[in-house]
């Protein structure tokens, strides 16, 4: 146990070291340094406004759940390790916690987590986070300084707050969907279903906003403190707002002028010109269909752009300023694409850049990696992936830079996205100080969740007392872990074979318990012997033989835990506190479902959750 104990300290201290320096190297020059994120959103929104502000120095802890972790890990395109490269770009430079936030022992460890933090950014549906009792009026009190950044579909309030509100159809709500796509020539609106980026943009913008609302409240939290205040804030980010924050002068015109702005294909209402062209087919590609847009809005670069195309007829008063033009549309976007039809991109390009007339081709994804312009500015970054020891191969992967550029800071992500909970143990031990038996405890046990065949939830607390049961009144009172007595977990367990063979729950539960460095045994004879504190864990169905089972227990010296299920009669139950009161220790088996035939064929009801006493552990 001590060798066990000595190789693991060890091998987090080197791992503390190695990460010391790949995240202070230059830490200072970073505007957010020393500022500490925990991130509990997941997908889009909440991860973007954690991948900006990790860019910039902040520390980020990501919390994702056991197993399946952030669903965006598996979104899109996978990689040959079975993750997708768009969640190793979102994740980078964050710490990945494995804590399951559905158990009240995970929220506890996500508590202790928010306390020594400056923010918490998340994007669960309005009342989630108070539900589990981690919202801002419950955090406040232990760190009266915490920033809450919280992105919702409609807002934290209003008559929409509880909706579930995904980007695309906050896009609908805000109206940024009405005015895309191609108009109906009669009435103006849209001519069929709108156009869709593809891309969720919104939650993108949404993470935009996210990360600039928590720099502000930074700031503004700095200047309180320097007149003695120690206050946080909430920041609330709508996606719906969000979107709507990039509608320009929609409403204003909608207001003073009753105009309901609609649709405009691939030119921009309102503005002459500035459209996407038709050029001839590139000689490498001829069946592609190729454009390049043109934007010469600008009156003297509308003059410029009208010589370039033979067209200088089009200029003069009548086509001076913008309002003249936009009155004139159809007959200046017809000779232009006239002339583009007639050119290369390349040609057109060309020919545009030294007449100084702003333009640029349509381009795929292939010819932004290559671009001398994104090489040049350091746009498109390789970060190494390394498997995080999972045995796979390395590679580097390429991805964005973080912008705005900041002059003397450093953009180049420290690391890719980890693998699931690659830094739970490091940040159990690190920022919350926990032990080893502790944090085994509570990451192997109380917070390990999974789903049988049947589709019953299984959760397995069978060696592990609760942070409740340690301390009884932490969950009452709010309290943090901190303070609560530390169980020992060198203890001696026997499970009894059903019908002569282990069933999967106790194979699971001999899993869990070598894990807290306790002994185990499927045998009553020997462990006892070796062992006289063993406990024997056994399940009865009935009285009689439970009484059975505890003399056996005591005949061999182990006291022994009477494991019960809450369907079967009441005077079962009540033999049972009989054996209790006499030195035995209890425990349930709650069935996951009121059949009993189902129960009968699975005889390890589903879901199980053990409660053992604190005296076992004293």
């Amino acid at each position: 146990m001590a060798m066990f104990k000595h190789s693991r300290s060890l091998l987090a201290t080197r791992r503390q070291l190695c990460r010391s320096i790949s995240i202070n190297q230059d830490a200072d020059d970073l505007p957010l340094s020393g500022v500490r994120v925990l991130e509990l959103g997941q997908l889009i929104a909440g991860p973007f406004a954690g991948q900006l502000l990790g860019q910039y120095g902040a520390e980020v802890i990501k919390v994702e759940a056991p197993k399946v972790g952030d669903p965006l890990r598996v979104w899109r395109e996978l990689d040959v390790d079975g993750t997708s490269p768009w969640f190793r770009s979102i994740a980078r430079n964050k710490r990945s916690v494995a804590i399951d936030l559905r158990k009240p022992e995970g929220r506890e460890l996500v508590k202790r987590l928010a306390i020594k933090s400056d923010v918490v950014i998340e994007n669960f549906k309005p009342g989630t986070l108070e539900k589990w009792g981690l919202g801002p009026e419950a955090l406040h009190p232990y760190n009266p300084s915490l920033i809450f950044t919280r992105v919702s579909g409609y807002g934290q309030t209003g008559p929409w707050a509880p909706r579930p509100g995904y980007a695309s159809v906050c896009e609908a709500e805000s109206g940024f969907r009405y005015i895309n796509g191609f108009p109906d020539p009669e009435t103006g609106g849209l001519s069929g279903p709108p156009v869709r980026p593809n891309i969720s943009l919104g939650d993108s913008v949404a993470g935009l906003h996210a990360a600039f609302g928590t720099v502000l409240a930074l700031l503004a939290r700095r200047e309180k403190r320097k007149q003695g205040q120690n206050k946080g804030m909430t920041v609330d980010v709508s996606i719906l707002e969000s979107m709507l924050n990039l509608m320009e002068g929609v409403v204003p015109e909608y207001d003073r002028k009753g105009k309901i702005r609609g649709p405009s294909g691939s030119s921009v209402t309102g503005i002459v010109p500035t459209n996407a062209y038709p050029c001839l087919p590139d000689v490498e590609s001829p069946t592609v269909p190729s454009y390049i847009v043109i934007g010469a809005n600008g009156d003297s670069i509308y003059n410029r752009l009208m010589q370039v195309v033979e067209r200088p007829d089009l200029t003069g008063p009548a086509y001076q300023q913008n309002h003249h033009r936009v009155e004139r549309q159809e007959v200046i976007e017809k000779a232009i694409s006239a002339w583009t039809t007639r050119h290369t991109a390349e040609e057109v390009i060309k020919a545009m850049t030294a007449a100084g007339v702003p333009v640029g081709r349509v381009v795929t994804v292939k010819d932004i990696v290559e671009s001398e312009q994104m090489h040049a500015r350091g746009a498109i970054k390789d970060v190494w992936v390394d498997g995080n020891g999972s045995g796979k191969a390395g590679w580097n992967l390429k991805m964005t830079g973080t912008f705005p550029v900041l002059e003397g800071c450093d953009s180049q992500p420290k690391w890719a996205g980890p693998e699931l909970g690659h830094h739970t143990e490091e940040v159990m031990t690190d920022e919350l100080g926990l032990s080893p038996e502790e944090k085994y405890c509570i990451v192997y046990c109380d917070c390990f969740q999974d789903v049988n065949p049947q589709g019953y939830h299984r959760q397995h607390t069978a060696v592990s007392p609760t942070f409740s049961a340690v301390n009884p009144d932490a969950k009452k009172r709010g309290l943090p872990i901190e303070g609560s007595p530390i169980p020992t977990f060198e203890q001696s367990f026997i499970l009894l074979p059903e019908y002569g063979k282990l069933s999967e729950a106790q194979e699971q539960l001999f899993q869990i318990i070598s894990k807290t460095g306790s002994h185990y045994s499927t045998k009553v004879s020997g462990m006892a012997v070796t062992d006289p504190h063993a406990v024997l864990l056994v399940k009865c169905s009935t009285g009689l033989e439970a009484l059975v089972q505890y003399l056996h227990g005591i005949i061999r010296g182990a006291p022994v835990m009477i494991i019960i299920q809450l369907h079967i009669p009441a005077s079962v139950i009540i033999s049972v506190f009989i054996l209790i009161s006499l030195g035995g220790y209890l425990a349930f088996i709650s069935p996951g479902s009121e059949n009993k035939n189902e129960l009968e064929k699975d005889r390890v009801a589903m879901p199980v959750e053990f409660k053992i006493p604190r005296a076992i552990f004293s």
